[in-house]
């Protein structure tokens, strides 16, 4: 609900148009990061199939969801001839990480229980929610430019 409510505050106005857009956009990573972590403790303590499959559906959703607001973030953030380089440099890390963290969840297994992995890897998560808060978005590229268009940087 809240990221809904701030998703359409900055449609109505344009995403991060004013002082106070790169708070609301650091309030949607934020909740989007943390209903991840609830998610997976839900799941983790679920026993219903039906719960285990709703909280699976609206984890997609916000993955959808996520991926519009990052996307709309990263470009608002990096120059046009940047995108694709950018794009290109945080895929590989994006599946590095979901490598690593597969290939810790195995020993993690043996040594521990399915629910405490769970926990461990919620918590993580929750500590990179709370990390998403003090982001500084910053300003958008085209206020770095003069009225030239030549970079002040």
């Amino acid at each position: 609900m809240v990221l809904c409510t701030v998703w359409r505050r900055n449609a109505d106005r344009g995403l991060g148009s004013s002082s106070s857009g790169s708070e609301d956009e650091s309030t949607v990573i934020f909740a989007g990061i943390a209903f991840l972590s609830f998610s997976i403790i839900v799941e983790a303590l679920s026993v219903w199939v039906y719960l285990t499959a709703a909280m699976r559906f609206m984890v997609g959703v916000m993955t959808a969801f996520m991926q519009i607001v990052l996307g709309a973030i990263m470009m608002k953030l990096v120059e046009e001839s940047y995108i694709g380089r950018v794009n290109g440099t945080i895929t590989p890390l994006l599946m590095a990480g979901t490598l690593t963290g597969s290939a810790l969840a195995g020993p993690l297994m043996k040594s521990i229980t399915l629910v405490p992995v769970y926990g461990l890897s919620a918590i993580i998560i929750l500590i990179a929610a709370f990390a998403s808060l003090s982001m500084k978005l910053g300003e958008s590229t085209a206020s770095k430019m003069d009225q030239s268009g030549m970079h002040l940087d």
